[in-house]
């Protein structure tokens, strides 16, 4: 088959293996110029490592946010419910007091069923009717620092999320830019190895041994067979 251009649904582990497979039948090709030409190849297959490390730390750092998130709204659906019994206790079981529509202007049901970026303001506008002259000094001092912590903690974690998203998105910026290169390179040497071909009267399938074929590609010529399928398999 020889070369052909990787695509945007090219995975860095297909890349890689394809590109590795270039430079070690390159590497074996008895002229020094075509085995010259595997270096720039290797070199660009040197920094997969380093790009690799950085999605599996953006992976890590994306599920833990996630576990932070899903935690503290957790957390805060619990000091919703919590606030309730406490409100509903200094007004006496009364739901349509001012203090008790002044802390839940809504449901409480509807308040734990929000997202935590939602929730989390909820919170913060229920901190403010704590502090009112008008509720009891009971609950200010039960529930100022129980909601402070929370809404801390909250927005520490969608703030982590945030920079999740970004990093994530910035390591597969980087992943995809390294195929690109690779495939580059590869296609560089595919060049290269046409001229050279020229020059030394090869057949016009020579440079179809430097370059595996696809999963399930298959040729008829029995010196090809080793390209075939996977090139990390032994013929």
């Amino acid at each position: 088959m020889g070369y052909r251009r990787f695509t945007e649904k090219t995975t860095l582990s297909d890349a890689r293996e394809s590109a590795e497979y270039t430079v070690e039948a390159l590497g074996a090709y008895p002229h020094k110029s075509v085995q010259a030409l595997g270096s720039a190849i290797e070199a660009v297959l040197a920094s997969l490592d380093a790009l690799e490390g950085g999605r599996r730390r953006a992976r890590r750092l994306t599920i833990r946010a996630n576990a932070h998130v899903r935690t503290w709204d957790g957390v805060s659906d619990d000091l919703v419910r919590d606030l309730v019994k406490d409100v509903l206790g200094a007004v006496r079981q009364d739901r349509a007091a001012p203090l008790f529509t002044a802390f839940f202007p809504s449901q409480p049901s509807e308040i734990a069923a929000m997202s935590l970026s939602l929730e989390v303001e909820e919170l913060a506008r229920m901190l403010t009717v704590l502090a009112a002259k008008t509720t009891p000094a009971e609950l200010r001092k039960a529930w100022t620092a129980r909601l402070s912590s929370a809404i801390e903690e909250s927005r520490a974690a969608l703030a982590l999320r945030k920079s999740a998203i970004a990093a994530h998105a910035e390591a597969e910026a980087d992943i995809a830019r390294a195929i690109e290169r690779l495939d580059r390179v590869r296609r560089n040497a595919d060049g290269a190895l046409t001229s050279f071909a020229a020059q030394n009267a090869r057949s016009a399938d020579f440079n179809d041994r430097f370059f595996p074929t696809s999963s399930g590609a298959s040729s008829a010529k029995k010196s090809a067979a080793p390209a075939g399928g996977d090139p990390t398999k032994p013929s």
